[in-house]
């Protein structure tokens, strides 16, 4: 800047393979304009080529960072739901299954108890249920019964919710 407080501006001659001039050879510049070509500027007035695309690169970085949290969060939401889903759905059957056993054994005191496959269209659903339903006589109560439920909801052997319920039965004699 000058005394005045002004920007200066320089002109530079570059000739062109030759000693001769013309005036394609011109270049003007301002020391003060920003982003300005680091081959023309002053020493120490060089912005470095790319720092846009840099902060760019890193705000995207940023962004998907937020997205890959998001996603993951919601599939673990919906893995929560799902188990909680289950684990009602396993309790209805174990419920049932008592009620089944209850009904069995008032019409035959011999039940011994059984495996209940629950189809998928009874639920609504794609997975079916499977109750197991286990019936002993009490060795010093003839006149009842354990009753032992155990429900999986879905029938699937590594993936689902069991739940299981004891009750005793008095049979009518």
């Amino acid at each position: 800047m000058t005394k005045s407080g002004r920007n200066q501006s320089r002109v530079e001659f570059i000739p062109r393979g030759s000693n001769q001039f013309d005036a394609a050879n011109l270049r003007v510049w301002r020391a003060d304009v920003a982003g300005s070509n680091c081959r023309t500027a002053p020493a120490g007035r060089c912005r470095p080529r790319g720092a846009v695309l840099v902060i760019v690169l890193v705000a995207l970085l940023v962004a998907f960072a937020v997205l890959v949290s998001i996603v993951r969060l919601a599939a673990a939401e919906r893995q929560a739901w799902r188990t909680q889903t289950w684990q009602t759905q396993a309790a209805w059957l174990a419920e049932s299954g008592l009620e089944r056993a209850a009904a069995r054994l008032h019409d035959d005191p011999k039940y011994q108890g059984e495996t209940w496959i629950v189809p998928a269209e009874v639920f609504g659903g794609r997975w079916s249920g499977k109750v197991t339903i286990q019936v002993a006589t009490l060795a010093d109560q003839p006149a009842q019964r354990q009753i032992r439920v155990q429900a999986d909801y879905p029938d699937d052997p590594q993936d689902r919710a069991r739940r299981t319920r004891d009750a005793v039965l008095r049979i009518p004699q």
